[in-house]
């Protein structure tokens, strides 16, 4: 199937209510590949679509997924590939049995101080998905706290609550003391 006319299918499915999920095939998954990699930010935005939407987990487009991680796109096209890298990076890698690698944390590292706060919020979703990795990004979150005059706007207020999520995931849980009569 050609790749717009899957896009579309899938832009079709979302308009309907649908999940929109689409098994892809090894030539789609080599024609995506090639997209993603495309010049042209219209076939990018439409691969990241594609990629987004898959129903199950496919290591084969991680590596890709994780170069265009570190590109600044638009931020509906930055969340889709949030989304995207959840499923083909961070369930692939833990499917196989793997720990994510230093180059993907880095590209995560650099979209945590993307300007706008729908980005923020995508990405420390996909850091609390990392499981014990996301410790790296321990300095990060104190430096991306939103500030208090931001915490007008809801947005900027569920960064903090994501933020205050995940580093009391990382505090030490404290036994319950038993006193002996």
């Amino acid at each position: 199937m050609e790749l717009a006319s899957l896009a579309q299918k899938i832009r079709d499915d979302i308009a309907r209510g649908s999940r929109a999920l689409q098994r892809l095939e090894t030539s789609t998954l080599k024609k995506l590949i090639t997209d993603l990699q495309s010049q042209d930010p219209a076939i990018v935005s439409q691969a990241i679509l594609i990629a987004t939407h898959s129903s199950h987990s496919e290591t084969i487009l991680a590596p890709t997924l994780t170069q265009l991680l570190k590109t600044e796109l638009g931020m509906k096209d930055t969340i889709l590939l949030l989304n995207a890298a959840r499923l083909h990076v961070v369930e692939g890698s833990f499917k196989a049995g793997e720990r994510l690698s230093h180059e993907f944390l880095e590209a995560l590292r650099s979209k945590l101080y993307h300007p706008r706060a729908e980005v923020r919020e995508w990405t420390l979703r996909l850091v609390d998905q990392c499981g014990t990795q996301s410790i790296v990004f321990r300095s990060d979150l104190d430096k991306i706290k939103p500030r208090f005059w931001q915490l007008v706007k809801a947005e900027w207020r569920v960064v903090l609550e994501l933020i205050t999520f995940i580093q009391r995931k990382w505090q030490p849980h404290e036994r319950p003391t038993t006193k002996n009569p």
